[in-house]
């Protein structure tokens, strides 16, 4: 048997080893994988290590957990040699059972493949349920469960008293000839967000890269996607009739130049700001926005400098509240202050949906200045975005300082155009609209919280950037003048939103 203190210093320690290749069955034929020796993991029964543990381990391991097992997977390397001793060091004081040994492999396109100790078996006939039963005593397997539409179909699962991992032990026994089937499982390596088709050029929301670089939308998708929220874009106006947006474009809409419905289209800037926050998903189509079910109110200004301009925007936010917005977002900026704007602001923040609060979120600006632009800066109530690269390096333009709030990601996000277009920018523009989707996502889950409410939690529940510093403490946790309280999470969020 196999201890779990020596399974895990066999994980920490460096393997270096030419990938080698081995393979499982599949309908008779032999698939080949190779070994990935930079990587390994374990299972273990579930319950047996607390839950409050996998979390202190998520920032060093990939977890996944299902209703019997909690699985573990961690990167070999000099560099993350102290840390996996001393998780082997609080596993060996926490678990009291064996773990199960689960190398990791490559498929023949580089595709990752992690192992778990499950076993898809399937019977030659009904009646051979008798030798199933055999072989998992001889292996020392669990029947975990037939499937009702699939008689013929069973799940295994080898356990640590099992002597061999489940590839091996998967291809003795489908080479005794005694059934029809019998292949290991593998946890897909990458959730599939959508079948959007460029939506793996969106790192924003899926970095590829790094995935603690993203605001992890694809696990937040499984709790809330904004149906039911109404997103108001303060911005040059959205192509009302583009084909990734136009399902979830609000009837009502606004031109604060003429002061009339519908609204105009007055640049680009408006159109790719809503692709961030809205666009629909698995459509097929281009891309997919963080809130993929939400409805868009396009509200239309120059965005230039020209007379009455904070008039102007000032209505058009007036506008939004009154007309059902429950999110406002401004990727713009005024160079001073008018009373107009922050009554605006504050009646939005105030007596918007039904007197629980507009959110009203802002880009910090793109000045590299210590401290953000005006009207980001108004009111603590605005969420203030800044800008980071796909490094999780803050954007050298981004302005800081202590009115921002958090940052999202800012260079070259890929979101939609006018005339059924895509395309690339970059600013606290773009970051601004990630945030105003996640806003989205947790109204959904509650709609009935205040503005306070829904900032504190995406305040609250960041990722906290490696390398960073965050050294001041605010209401919501450690702060840091350049990333605020770190990097949005999606994911983070709607799990932590009370319902």
């Amino acid at each position: 048997m196999r201890k779990l203190l020596i399974l895990l210093m066999l994980v920490c320690c460096t393997t270096i080893v030419q990938s080698q290749q081995t393979y499982y069955y599949c309908k008779g034929r032999k698939i080949p994988i190779f070994v990935n020796s930079s990587k390994e993991g374990f299972a273990v029964k579930k319950g047996v290590i607390g839950n409050d543990f996998i979390q202190s381990i998520k920032s060093h391991a990939e977890i996944m957990q299902d209703n019997l097992y909690d699985f573990v997977f961690m990167e070999i390397g000099e560099e993350s040699k102290s840390i996996k001793s001393n998780i082997s060091r609080t596993m060996s004081k926490n678990v009291s059972e064996d773990a199960i040994r689960l190398p990791c492999y490559y498929n023949e396109t580089g595709q990752e493949l992690a192992l778990t100790n499950y076993l898809n078996v399937k019977l030659k006939e009904a009646e051979d349920f008798s030798v199933l039963q055999n072989i998992a005593k001889e292996y020392k397997l669990d029947i975990i469960q037939n499937m009702s539409n699939m008689p013929l179909w069973y799940i295994l699962a080898v356990t640590a008293e099992s002597d061999n991992d489940p590839i091996y032990i998967a291809n003795e026994i489908y080479e005794t000839g005694l059934f029809s089937e019998v292949m290991p499982t593998f946890l897909d390596g990458n959730i599939e967000c959508s079948y959007d088709p460029l939506i793996y050029n969106q790192w924003g929301l899926y970095n590829a890269d790094d995935d603690d670089i993203d605001i992890s939308i694809c696990s937040a998708w499984n709790y809330a996607t904004g149906n039911g929220i109404k997103i108001a874009i303060l911005d040059q106006g959205i192509d009302l009739v583009h084909n990734d947006l136009l399902n979830n474009i609000y009837p009502l809409s606004y031109d604060t130049e003429k002061g009339t419905s519908p609204s105009s289209t007055y640049g680009s800037h408006g159109t790719h700001c809503a692709g961030i926050a809205a666009a629909v998903r698995n459509n097929g189509v281009q891309i997919a926005g963080v809130a993929p079910d939400a409805k868009l109110i396009s509200i239309s200004n120059r965005l230039i400098s020209t007379t009455n301009t904070a008039m102007r925007l000032a209505d058009g936010m007036m506008w939004a509240w009154k007309n059902g917005a429950d999110i406002i977002s401004n990727s713009w900026y005024l160079r001073s202050s008018h009373p107009a704007i922050e009554e605006a602001i504050d009646s939005a923040l105030t007596r918007g949906r039904d007197r629980k609060g507009c959110i009203v979120v802002f880009s910090a600006g793109n000045g590299n200045s210590k401290s953000v632009n005006y009207p980001a800066n108004y009111s603590p109530k605005i969420l203030t975005v800044g800008a980071i690269d796909k490094r999780g390096v803050r954007s050298t333009y981004s302005n800081y300082g202590q009115d921002l709030d958090v940052v999202a990601p800012g260079d070259s996000i890929l979101s939609t155009l006018p005339n059924n277009q895509t395309g690339y920018q970059s600013g606290t523009s773009m970051a601004c609209p990630h945030v105003a989707g996640i806003a989205a996502l947790i109204l959904q889950r509650n709609p009935t919280l205040t503005t306070e409410q829904v900032n504190n939690i995406i305040e609250s529940n960041t990722n906290k950037l490696a390398n960073v510093d965050f050294d001041e403490v605010k209401t919501n946790g450690s702060w840091n003048q350049y990333y605020g309280y770190g990097l949005v999470d999606a994911y983070k969020a709607v799990k932590n939103t009370p319902r």
